[in-house]
């Protein structure tokens, strides 16, 4: 039983605007949310970019040009780092697209004003005295 002094309150901020979703927007967001491609594009360049500004550097500090294995290695996996960390770069700016235009077209749906009245709407159960 609930104890009758004891009252709950419920705060409302009127300049708040609250959405609604459908449990398809709400899968869409959680599934374009869950990309990795940040994470791929972080990945190829942070071993790209040093890896070619090595191989350049060893270039540039030999008295004379001799190709090595290692000067080849860092020019390749440079190279290569940095063409697939652009190219994740792409698929991450057109994945944050796609989440920026769920969520526009959500704040796109038509208004309905709510204007809360004060009624006593009785008690809550509570679902968990009953177990």
């Amino acid at each position: 039983m609930i104890n009758p002094s004891t009252r709950n309150y419920i705060h409302y901020d009127p300049e708040r605007v609250d959405y609604s979703l459908t449990k398809d927007e709400l899968e869409s967001i959680k599934n374009v949310g869950q990309n990795n491609w940040k994470d791929f594009t972080i990945a190829c360049l942070s071993v790209g970019i040093p890896c070619l500004i090595n191989g350049i550097s060893e270039i540039r500090t030999q008295p004379s040009f001799h190709v090595t294995l290692s000067m080849n290695l860092n020019l390749i996996v440079g190279v290569i780092g940095i063409v697939l960390g652009l190219g994740f770069l792409i698929a991450w700016q057109r994945s944050k697209k796609s989440i920026s235009d769920i969520i526009e077209r959500i704040k796109n749906k038509p208004r309905i004003e709510f204007t809360p009245q004060v009624t006593n709407v009785g008690e809550i159960a509570d679902e968990t005295a009953n177990k």
